[in-house]
């Protein structure tokens, strides 16, 4: 007999192209000039070549993390309580787009912090506001490292999770040590060297390194053109999340069952149902569920609002953390259907949209401390994220299991049976990992 189990498949890749860094046209700097000379090789060490997609390409330092590092608890807490209040904003700046979604907003903190770390003046002090980076920028790359640390070292048999940053910059580029020294120590972030003057060359690496960090699953991620003789650096974050839930449902019990769509319309959609212990919560307007995963620190939330869009509207920090406060034990029969979506967002209006204007101009941009090079500023974000909801193998015992629940009557139950929100988060630390909704669990993706 085998053990069905609901998988969990997350991914969530952030590219700002600075994300691309780029020099401003003719006219800001003299694009014939020869660019000036790297860091010298006696400060900035030169790393072996690595196998894979990178196989070959040189390293400009490599991303080596500090083990022995110690980030204060009251850093971790404020670090996640901005990442959750970043997430819930680009949610709702993107809430807008039709049909089902999924973010991975832990994946554009990540790439926004390393940018944030070469930024100065009203630059920096826009991002951090935007992004709920309440901490001086030192503790905040700490803080990073020790939640990217603390979330792979969850990984086990049942739980796949990695958090992979890796730069790729221009060769004969000047680069500051310390940014790059700041990425390595803290991001773990190696920088490949790469030649823009071919940049559809550089697009074909870069997009096959994030198919090898995805299995596969995003491919092409930086489109066509996206990419100009002007690039300087790309910085590319990874977040990837397989996990199997902690007390698994059951393929015998899996059949379409009515959902109801916004529109009033029922459709019938494959529903899986457990007996469950998780705990549930009732709060004004909306039903919730914390569903665990293996090891039980990482879980899913999800809310099931009466009125999605005005849930939406109003959807922060606060009103997640009012919910999970409200989550009590006690038995209920749950069900929920699968469902898969992939999202493609430019990040480039959302993130204005929250404030981060400078960055994206490149007349007030300020990125003087990743080169000393004038006019820097990104020229292009892109974040796309995939989720897969489904179950893999059976077990004909469990049917047994969930039939002689010791109950002396049916429990109460949770239907997860029109539009939804889900929440991927660290329970102990609160951070949001993924987040997204499903509106039609018939529109589903490979």
């Amino acid at each position: 007999m085998s053990r069905r189990h609901g998988h969990r498949f997350f991914l969530g890749i952030t590219v700002l192209s600075a994300a691309v860094l780029a020099t401003a046209p003719a006219g800001s700097v003299v694009l014939g000039q020869e660019p000036s000379a790297p860091p010298d090789a006696s400060d900035v060490a030169v790393a072996s070549p690595v196998p894979g997609p990178l196989d070959g390409i040189e390293l400009l330092v490599r991303g080596e993390r500090d083990p022995d590092r110690v980030v204060p608890d009251e850093d971790l807490t404020a670090l996640a309580q901005g990442n959750t209040a970043f997430a819930l904003d680009v949610y709702r700046q993107v809430a807008s787009e039709p049909g089902n979604l999924v973010l991975g907003p832990l994946s554009i903190s990540v790439a926004m912090a390393m940018n944030q770390m070469g930024a100065r003046g009203a630059t920096a002090s826009q991002a951090a506001d935007a992004m709920h980076f309440d901490l001086p920028s030192e503790q905040l790359a700490a803080a990073f490292d020790r939640l990217e640390r603390e979330l792979e070292g969850l990984a086990g048999d049942k739980v796949a999770i990695a958090l992979v940053n890796q730069l790729f910059g221009q060769r004969d580029y000047p680069f500051e040590e310390p940014f790059l020294e700041t990425l390595s120590r803290n991001f773990g972030a190696p920088m490949a060297v790469v030649d823009y003057n071919d940049p559809e060359a550089v697009r074909g690496i870069i997009n096959a390194w994030v198919a090898s960090q995805t299995n596969e699953r995003i491919k092409d991620l930086i489109p066509p053109e996206a990419l100009t003789p002007l690039t300087r650096l790309v910085l590319v974050n990874a977040t990837y999340l397989k996990a199997d839930w902690a007390r698994p449902f059951n393929a015998a019990f899996t059949e379409k069952r009515p959902f109801r769509l916004a529109s009033g319309r029922r459709v019938r959609v494959p529903t899986m149902a457990a007996t469950t212990d998780a705990p549930t919560a009732a709060t004004a307007g909306v039903r919730a569920i914390d569903l665990p995963y293996e090891g039980e620190r990482l879980a899913m939330l999800i809310l099931v609002p009466s009125d999605l869009a005005a849930f939406e509207r109003d959807l922060t920090a606060e009103t997640i953390d009012a919910i999970v406060a409200a989550l009590e034990p006690g038995g209920v029969a749950l069900t929920m259907p699968t469902f898969s979506a992939r999202t493609r967002v430019d990040l480039r209006a959302p993130l204005q949209a929250l404030g981060i204007i400078d960055a994206f101009d490149e007349r007030l941009a300020d990125l003087t401390g990743i080169s000393p090079e004038p006019n820097l500023h990104v020229s292009a974000a892109v974040h796309q994220a995939f989720v897969k909801v489904a179950e893999k193998g059976t077990e004909a015992a469990a049917a047994t299991a969930i039939g002689d629940s010791g109950t002396s009557g049916p429990p109460p139950a949770f239907k997860v049976d029109r539009p939804f929100l889900w929440l991927i988060r660290d329970r102990e630390t609160g951070s949001v990992l993924f987040l997204g909704r499903v509106l039609d669990p018939r529109d589903t993706v490979k």
